[in-house]
């Protein structure tokens, strides 16, 4: 796990700023760069509420008869909120509006 949380730090920096780049090309505007704070904050919660939805993936996986396909609905719909994600945080939603 060291090695995903390292990853996931690094993902925090560099990705969320190429894609905003990206998105401005596509859009002709230019990139309004949110405040150090403020990324901080959101990606803290970010955090949080990636480690909560985990805990459910896991928990729901022990359910007898309907945990595992649970399990893998869980799973499907994380991996569709991050499809998303970028362009979420481009247009500056705010946490609660992306959830």
């Amino acid at each position: 796990y060291p090695i995903y949380c390292i990853s996931f730090v690094l993902n925090t920096v560099m990705y969320q700023e190429i894609a905003d780049s990206s998105l401005a090309l596509l859009q002709h505007s230019q990139v309004r760069a949110m405040q150090p704070l403020d990324r901080i904050i959101h990606e803290t919660w970010r955090v949080l509420v990636n480690l909560v939805y985990l805990l459910q993936m896991y928990m729901l996986y022990y359910i007898p008869m309907f945990g595992a396909p649970l399990y893998f609905l869980h799973s499907c719909w994380m991996a569709s909120i991050y499809c998303f994600e970028y362009r979420w945080v481009h247009l500056r939603w705010t946490s609660n509006a992306r959830l």
